[in-house]
């Protein structure tokens, strides 16, 4: 059976010759103009390996083989127009399967992919991982399970991020409000509730579905995590 090969590239043209390449070897090319492309065909036209390029508008490449690893091991071949070393590392460390450089002869480019298709078809079959949320402080960003971007406001984040790096210990008003609103806290003052509410909105979306955040009277909030189960923390003992 000819091996479906997904080439994304931004570059129309060494798309273009890389396609007719694959062609004259007896592979079946997809090209895709960006990664956005590929992975809105993905579910429908699954290729046997995806050569990437790296650098690309909007979607790159680093980003496009992060969602496919998500559910996938197809085989990933990386494209660069250098020889970073740690540019490869990164792509490497991410999943990729192997790089090629651009600028290397046609041979080459085959020999890889043919060993990267050989090893593909030696993996044994998996199940892909369950979806989760995924939180990145550095990148202030925040994906559900479906890989959608969730859109906080900036004090929504710098809660979510305080009650985050203390997941599992109780976070006090007073700290939230220090840390979150940049002022002191006073008794009568609801805004980090009212707060909570928002971000439980976004983060709890299912009306029974589990509790991530829970108050603790008198004391605060405490964060549990975006995969534990709904059973609330015990009360923290004092003295």
């Amino acid at each position: 059976m000819t091996a479906k090969i997904a080439v994304v590239d931004d570059d129309p043209a060494f798309g273009a010759q890389l396609a007719r390449l694959l062609g004259r070897e007896g592979f079946t090319a997809l090209a895709y103009d960006g990664g956005e492309a590929f992975l809105a065909a993905l579910p429908d036209v699954p290729p046997d390996l995806v050569i990437l390029d790296q650098m690309m508008p909007g979607a790159t490449g680093m980003e496009v083989l992060r969602r496919l690893r998500a559910t996938s091991d197809m085989p990933c071949i990386m494209l660069t127009g250098s020889e970073d070393e740690a540019t490869r590392i990164a792509g490497l460390e991410g999943g990729a399967d192997d790089y090629i450089v651009k600028s290397a002869p046609p041979r080459e480019i085959l020999a890889r992919i043919r060993i990267a298709l050989r090893r593909g078809a030696a993996l044994p079959a998996t199940q892909p991982p369950a979806a989760r949320w995924e939180f990145s402080a550095a990148e202030r960003t925040l994906r559900d399970p479906q890989g959608q971007i969730v859109h906080l406001t900036s004090s929504e984040f710098e809660l979510l991020h305080l009650l985050h790096e203390r997941q599992g210990q109780p976070v006090s008003r007073e700290e939230c409000h220090r840390r979150v609103l940049r002022r002191p806290y006073r008794v009568e003052d609801r805004a980090i509730d009212t707060l909570v509410a928002k971000l439980r909105g976004k983060i709890e979306p299912e009306r029974d579905g589990p509790r991530r955040i829970h108050a603790l009277r008198g004391v605060g909030y405490v964060f549990v995590g975006f995969d534990a189960a709904a059973t609330p923390p015990a009360r923290p003992r004092h003295g």
